[in-house]
C-alpha cells in the first residue's frame, strides 16, 4: 500500500454544505476571542494557496477532497471513496488524514463552520441579524 492509498483510506465521505442553521450561525458568532483570532490566522494562511478570503486551511483541504470524491456525475458508491481520494493531491490527503486523526469529523465541520461564518458576516453587513 503506497502513501496515497494509506491516507485516502482514512478520509471520511464528505458532503457539500447545503444547509446552514441558525444554531450554526450563532455558534460562529459565540466563539471566544482566542478562537476567532486563531481562525483569522488560519484563514490568512489559507490565502497563500487559494486566494479565496475567509476560508480556513481545514475547509480548503476538505473542499479539495470533496471535489475528488464527487468528480463524476453524482456520487460514486460509498465503497469507492478511498479509490477516488487517491487521485487527490498528496498535501490534501496527508493534511486531511492528520486532521481526522486528531479530531474525527473535522473536515466536514470546517466546511460547515466557514460557511456559517460567511453567512454571519453577510447578515451583519446587510443588517439581517
Amino acid at each position: 500500500m503506497d502513501l496515497n492509498h494509506y491516507f485516502a483510506s482514512r478520509i471520511p465521505v464528505l458532503k457539500p454544505v447545503s444547509v446552514i442553521t441558525q444554531a450554526d450561525i450563532d455558534s460562529s458568532a459565540n466563539r471566544g476571542m482566542l478562537h476567532l483570532m486563531l481562525v483569522g490566522v488560519d484563514a490568512t494562511a489559507g490565502l497563500f494557496g487559494a486566494r479565496i478570503p475567509c476560508v480556513t486551511i481545514s475547509a480548503r483541504t476538505a473542499h479539495t477532497l470533496l471535489q475528488h470524491q464527487y468528480h463524476m456525475e453524482g456520487a460514486p458508491a460509498p465503497n469507492c471513496y478511498a479509490d477516488v481520494n487517491v487521485a487527490a493531491p498528496l498535501w490534501a490527503l496527508a493534511l486531511g488524514w492528520a486532521l481526522e486523526s486528531v479530531d474525527p469529523g473535522h473536515l466536514q465541520a470546517a466546511m460547515q463552520a466557514d460557511a456559517a461564518r460567511a453567512l454571519n458576516a453577510y447578515h451583519y453587513l446587510v443588517g439581517g441579524v
